[in-house]
């Protein structure tokens, strides 16, 4: 072998070590990436109840919206109830909102489904794990008038396994409008 060949293959061995990582690069590299996941995935939890909550508010006043929408548009009483089933309204109490939402033409008598209503839509969500409390008079349903006016008022807080500061608030007011806002002290759900 000459002289020029053995320094051609001692370039390429140093090329092919230097192209790799050592062990100690890749320990160090885990380690990193280890410690990174564990600062970022508290937050990422937190961010996905938060989001949670947020959805299911935001499909409870999405159909508390379309109630008054089509109260005013139909010229008819619009009722937005509890419901376990789809079909009619929650009769527990209190009311299991948890389940989904029922909206429908109400004829008298107010508050339940029978025989001479209209069902317009039904708003299924799982909210397990969620508590979804009320504050409503009477608790387990909300009407519209035809001049999208609410002839029952209150609020929903919606609270999920945390307790603290997380909840979430949907109010109806008189005037039929609707505003959700956060910050309500939650016990937690078991």
């Amino acid at each position: 072998m000459t002289q020029t060949s053995k320094v051609r293959v001692r370039l390429i061995f140093s090329a092919a070590r230097g192209a790799g990582f050592t062990l100690i690069e890749l320990l160090i590299t885990v380690v990193v990436l280890a410690t990174l996941a564990a600062i970022a995935l508290p937050s990422l939890a937190t961010l996905v109840k938060n989001n949670r909550l947020e959805s299911v508010l935001g499909e409870v006043q999405y159909g508390f919206t379309y109630a008054r929408s089509e109260a005013v548009t139909r010229r008819q009483q619009i009722t937005v109830c509890a419901t376990e089933n789809g079909t009619s309204c929650s009769t527990g109490d209190p009311p299991a909102w948890q389940a989904g939402a029922l909206i429908f033409i109400d004829n008298p008598p107010i508050g339940t489904v029978d025989t001479g209503d209209t069902i317009l839509k039904y708003i299924g969500f799982d909210a397990s794990g969620l508590k979804i409390a009320n504050s409503a008079t009477p608790p387990s349903f909300f009407s519209f008038t035809p001049t999208g006016n609410a002839t029952s008022t209150g609020s929903l807080t919606f609270c999920d396994t945390r307790s603290g500061p997380y909840g979430r608030q949907l109010q109806v007011f008189v005037a039929g409008r609707t505003e959700s806002s956060k910050g309500f002290t939650c016990p937690g759900v078991p």
